[in-house]
């Protein structure tokens, strides 16, 4: 039997606490303007509040939205990147890391989805 999030399209993204508003605004000219079924995949830097991510699932209501903080994946992606010392470096050193990273191994059942800033506004 299909789950009712199997025809979803993955978009992962990274988002910070300081400028929640701004981005939960483009996300949702994301799904707004989509034709197709999103699923948000959403890599904290470390920065919400749970008040935060309350108000994030509050605001995209409209799709499925799963958020990752990047504490709770630091062993998870630093085990996969196992013998890649700079890359390992660059994941504990740097947001970007983070970025770079976290979306490719925060699901490991994940064979294609898409990345896109949270900063962009879409308009039509």
């Amino acid at each position: 039997m299909k789950d009712k999030h199997d025809d979803n399209i993955i978009v992962q993204s990274l988002i910070g606490g300081s400028q929640l508003p701004f981005y939960l605004r483009c996300l949702n000219s994301l799904l707004e303007y989509s034709d197709d079924l999103i699923e948000l995949h959403l890599h904290s830097d470390g920065s919400l509040s749970n008040n935060q991510k309350d108000s994030i699932h509050e605001q995209l209501s409209r799709c499925l939205v799963k958020v990752f903080d990047s504490s709770d994946n630091t062993e998870n992606t630093l085990d996969s990147l196992q013998g890649l010392t700079n890359c390992q470096k660059f994941r504990k050193e740097s947001i970007w890391g983070i970025e770079f990273f976290d979306p490719l191994f925060a699901n490991p059942n994940d064979t294609i989805s898409f990345y896109i800033d949270a900063d962009i506004l879409f308009l039509q």
